[in-house]
């Protein structure tokens, strides 16, 4: 009876361990630790290149609201808006109940991020400053969505086409651009950008480096 109680003991233990949600920590780029207990079934984006970036990832169908210049890919424009470039709507957000927010230490105010915080969400920050930092991004949103192969794969294959540009940019006449981002209002790259990152790694000269400004 005391061998069958402990046999009983240690399966009733280990069927709890294995139902027990795995806790996950993710550093963001604000350098905050952020606990995930459970793969988030509901989230917000507050920047289009978020938005993109789960629907990059298949979890796009997770996305319950996002801003109104998010319009790639179609299916993200069905989305219920709760924010624009400069404000954010608490009370929507309120309503959703996400389960986690991103947001963009460049296009989201600390304000709101702030106010988010202090309403309890859970609020993850991406500030990629280079292609580094888009991949930390991608591969930190793998792991937050318990996607971390497939998260892995697409950086992968952006090393490929970016190693690919590399090896033929010097067979292409190399020449001057400026890169808009939007054309009302007009807005380019500065030299502290991924955009000119990439130009540079195409060969190109990005007439609008000369600046310290993000966007000019």
């Amino acid at each position: 009876m005391t061998i069958l109680f402990s046999l009983f003991t240690l399966w009733t233990c280990s069927e709890n361990k294995e139902i027990e949600p795995t806790k996950n920590f993710v550093t963001d780029d604000l350098h905050k630790k952020i606990e995930i207990e459970l793969s988030p079934q509901k989230v917000i984006t507050l920047a289009p290149n978020l938005t993109e970036l789960v629907f990059e990832l298949g979890q796009g169908n997770k996305i319950i609201g996002n801003t109104n210049y998010c319009n790639y890919p179609d299916s993200a424009k069905k989305i219920e808006n709760v924010a624009d470039l400069l404000s954010v709507n608490l009370e929507k957000i309120t309503a959703l109940k996400p389960d986690l927010i991103f947001i963009t230490a460049e296009g989201n105010s600390k304000a709101d991020y702030n106010k988010l915080i202090s309403l309890g969400f859970k609020v993850f920050v991406s500030n990629p400053r280079n292609f580094a930092g888009i991949k930390k991004t991608m591969l930190d949103m793998g792991k937050i969505f318990r996607v971390s192969e497939k998260a892995e794969a697409i950086v992968n294959n952006w090393n490929e086409r970016i190693d690919s540009v590399k090896k033929t940019h010097e067979q292409i006449v190399a020449g001057s651009v400026m890169f808009l981002i939007s054309t009302n209002p007009i807005y380019s790259v500065g030299k502290n950008t991924f955009v000119h990152q990439i130009l540079t790694l195409a060969g190109l000269k990005n007439i609008t480096s000369d600046t310290d400004v993000n966007y000019p």
